[in-house]
Parts: structure tokens; sequence; C-alpha cells
């Protein structure tokens, strides 16, 4: 159902097989984010072999700040081993993280990314967060590719899409039309 749910749907793996380094999608709980975001990556895949995906939710027990996200990512893409000054260090783990994220082709999938967000999702709790998603809009030969799925969309990141058109996308998905309904019954 998810191929013919939108047609705008319909070009999302080429645009992030092609050029789209960060996907963002936005809606409700239960309206299909991650089924779509687990969809992207496997057509992904069936493209190109090389992609290495990474499936992380962040947890309502995460900690917020950018530096224990990108630790758990780092584990994930196979680097345990951080000395404690660099992980405590929002520099030194940003740069880490961007050079994994440009040596390899790493599909990075984060669930529930609203829960890095104020109470209102209009803005990142660590704000360093938009640090990091710029770096990764403007860093030359970058490989991989950030879909992040959150019920919200903080305002710092549309002024960042404005600027990334290229490199950006956010799709906000709704609930099935009365049509779409009577259509997949």
């Amino acid at each position: 159902w998810v191929e013919r749910r939108d047609p705008k749907i319909a070009n999302l793996p080429s645009q992030l097989l092609a050029e789209t380094r960060i996907l963002w999608m936005t809606g409700i709980s239960g309206v299909g984010k991650t089924a779509l975001a687990e969809y992207l990556a496997l057509k992904g895949w069936q493209e190109d072999h090389r992609w290495h995906w990474v499936s992380l939710e962040i947890l309502e027990t995460q900690i917020p700040e950018f530096t224990s996200v990108a630790t758990e990512i780092l584990a994930n893409l196979g680097d345990k081993d951080i000395d404690p000054q660099v992980r405590n260090d929002k520099n030194r783990m940003c740069d880490r993280l961007l050079e994994k994220l440009q040596t390899a082709r790493y599909w990075i999938q984060l669930d529930s990314v609203e829960r890095l967000l104020n109470a209102d999702n209009s803005a990142f709790i660590d704000d360093f967060w938009l640090t990091f998603l710029q770096k990764c809009l403007i860093q030359p030969n970058f490989t991989s590719r950030l879909v992040l799925t959150s019920q919200g969309l903080p305002t710092g990141i549309l002024e960042l899409g404005d600027r990334y058109p290229n490199v950006w996308h956010n799709l906000t998905l709704t609930g099935l039309s009365a049509t779409q309904q009577e259509q997949q019954q």
C-alpha cells in the first residue's frame, strides 16, 4: 500500500539514491512513517547493495543531547571505543560521526525524533542537532542518507530546508483520504 498511497512518495527512492541526504518525515503516531522509512531503505538496498542500513528508535528514556545519540549511532556503525573526553565534546563527536558517514554508504533511520524536541516540537532540546544536520547538508562527498521520523518539525529545520533544497526533503504524512480508504478496501 505504500507505493500507491501518494504520488509524491513514488519519487522518494530515486531522490534518496541521487542527491537528497536528509529526509524528514512528519505525521501523527501510527500514520506509517516508520513503515515508509523501512520501505525506502529496502528500495535503496535493492538498487545498491552497498547501503548499510541502521535503524534506531529514540526511546522515551533517551537523553536528548547530541553526544548521547551520536554515541549510539556510532556504536551501531561499529565505532564502540570512544574516549570519554571525545564522547563529552559535541564538536569532536560531530566530526567523528560526519567522518564515518562520509566514508561508507550508511542509511541511518532515526525514529521518534520528537523525543529530541521540546514540548511543542518547535526546537531541539539540544540545539547542536541543527549544527550537525547543517554540516551533513554542506559536506562534500556525503555518501550516507538520514531518514528521520517525527511527529513534529522544528522551525530551525525549515530554515535549513530553504537553504539546501537540493539535498533536503520534508514529507508530511496524513491519513488516507476517504477515496484512498475505499480503494484500499
